[in-house]
C-alpha cells in the first residue's frame, strides 16, 4: 500500500503568476482542475494526476525534494502550503527537503556534493517510509535521473508526466539485479569511503595495501568513485552511484539474509584454527586476544581459519571480512597494538551466503 510520495522540485514555477504575493492563495485552492492548469507547474500537475489516477492508497507523507537555491526554496514553500491546505489533494504530512550542495551555480559542488547528498536524502526517506513512490517530473535533469535510478534499484514505482500528456505515467522498471562481487571483494574501501572522503595517501595507509594493488582496485571501481585533484592533493570519494550501490546492497542483504540457513561445519573446533605465525609478537597477539578470536572460530559455518600475516602498525578495534579467491574469506582482526590477517573456509556456497557470513563475522 503506497502512502508516501517523493516529488522532485524544479524552479519553473517560481516565475508563475500564482507565486506573486498579491495573488490570493484562496483563489489558487479554488482552481477546478489543478492537474491541467499549466501555471501551477509540473510538480502540482503531476502530483495531482498521480492522486487522481489512484496511485496513492493513503496520502500520509509528501516529501518535496528541492535544490539549495532561492528558487528551489520558494517553489517548495508554495507547494508545501498547497498540499497542506487543499481540501481534495492534501497530505497528512508535507515536508520540504533541501539537498545541500544541489546548487547549479557551482558545478564542482553540484557534482561532488549535491548529487551524493540527494542519494543520502532519498535513502533517509526510504528507510523511514518503505511504502513509497517517486514522482520525477520536475527538477534538474541530473536530479530526476538519479531519483529515477534510485526508484529502479529500490524497486519502488516511479512516475513522470510529459508536458503534453493528460496524466503521469509509470515508468516501467528495469530488471536490475545487484552484482554483489564489487562489494564483497572491496568492502574495506566501500566502508572507508562511506565515512569520509579520503586523500589517496590516507586511503593507502588505512588499507595497508601496496600502491600498485590499490591503483588496480581503484580502476575496477571507477563507476562507484570519484577521484579529484585539489590543490595538488588527490582525493577519493564515493560518487552518487557508489552511495546508492552501498545502500541498495545492504538493503537487499538485510531482507534476503533473514531467510538464509547455512550448513553447519563438520570440522571439530580444535582443528579449525591453523596458525602459521612463528614471530613472537604475533603469537603474543593471538594468545592475548584468543577469547575474541575463538568467537569467530566457533561460528557454526566456519570450516577452517588459517593465519596469513600480522602487522603491529594498526591501533584500532575492528573485525572486517571480504571475499577472497576461490570462495574463501579474508578476515582482518584488529585490536590495540596489531592486526592479524586470516583466510577462512566456510560452508557458504554462493555470494549471497558469503555476504551473510561477513555480516555475522563483523558483528562479533
Amino acid at each position: 500500500m503506497i502512502d508516501t510520495l517523493i516529488t522532485t522540485v524544479g524552479a519553473s514555477l517560481s516565475k508563475s503568476k500564482y507565486l506573486n504575493e498579491n495573488f490570493p492563495f484562496s483563489d489558487i485552492l479554488s482552481i477546478k482542475d489543478p492537474a491541467n492548469e499549466r501555471e501551477l507547474g509540473a510538480e502540482i500537475n503531476s502530483t495531482v494526476s498521480i492522486i487522481e489516477d489512484g496511485k496513492i492508497d493513503e496520502r500520509k507523507n509528501l516529501y518535496l525534494v528541492h535544490s539549495a537555491t532561492g528558487s528551489g526554496r520558494k517553489v517548495s514553500t508554495f507547494l508545501k502550503q498547497f498540499f497542506e491546505s487543499h481540501s481534495k489533494y492534501s497530505f497528512q504530512n508535507v515536508r520540504a527537503v533541501e539537498v545541500e550542495g544541489l546548487d547549479n551555480s557551482d558545478q564542482f559542488t553540484f557534482r561532488t556534493k549535491g548529487l551524493r547528498n540527494l542519494i543520502r536524502e532519498l535513502t533517509k526517506i526510504y528507510t523511514n517510509n518503505g511504502n513509497l513512490a517517486i514522482n520525477v517530473t520536475a527538477g534538474f535533469k541530473a536530479q530526476t535521473s538519479l531519483a529515477l535510478t534510485f526508484g529502479f534499484m529500490m524497486k519502488v514505482p516511479v512516475y513522470y508526466r510529459y508536458e503534453s500528456f493528460s496524466k503521469a505515467m509509470e515508468i516501467p522498471p528495469l530488471p536490475i539485479n545487484f552484482d554483489l562481487s564489487p562489494w564483497l571483494e572491496n568492502k574495506e574501501i566501500f566502508d572507508l569511503l562511506e565515512l569520509n572522503d579520503m586523500t589517496y595517501n590516507e586511503s593507502l595507509m588505512e588499507l595497508g595495501v601496496e600502491k600498485n594493488s590499490f591503483d588496480n582496485i581503484l580502476g575496477k571501481l571507477r563507476m562507484f568513485i570519484d577521484i579529484e585533484k585539489i590543490d595538488g592533493e588527490k582525493y577519493i570519494s564515493l560518487n552518487p552511484i557508489g552511495e546508492l550501490y552501498i545502500f541498495a546492497v545492504r538493503n537487499q542483504l538485510n531482507e534476503t539474509t533473514k531467510h538464509i540457513k547455512l550448513a553447519e561445519s563438520s570440522v571439530p573446533l580444535n582443528k579449525r584454527f591453523i596458525s602459521n605465525e612463528s614471530e613472537e609478537n604475533s603469537k603474543k597477539f593471538i594468545n592475548k586476544h584468543w577469547s575474541d578470536l575463538k568467537k569467530i572460530i566457533e561460528l557454526p559455518f566456519i570450516e577452517k581459519v588459517i593465519t596469513t600475516g600480522y602487522s603491529d602498525k594498526f591501533d584500532r578495534h575492528r573485525v572486517a571480512a571480504k571475499k577472497y579467491k576461490d570462495g574463501k574469506l579474508k578476515i582482518m582482526f584488529s585490536r590495540k597494538g596489531g592486526e592479524l590477517y586470516m583466510v577462512a573456509d566456510t560452508t557458504a556456497k554462493n555470494d549471497l551466503e558469503l555476504a551473510y557470513v561477513i555480516q555475522k563475522i563483523e558483528s562479533i
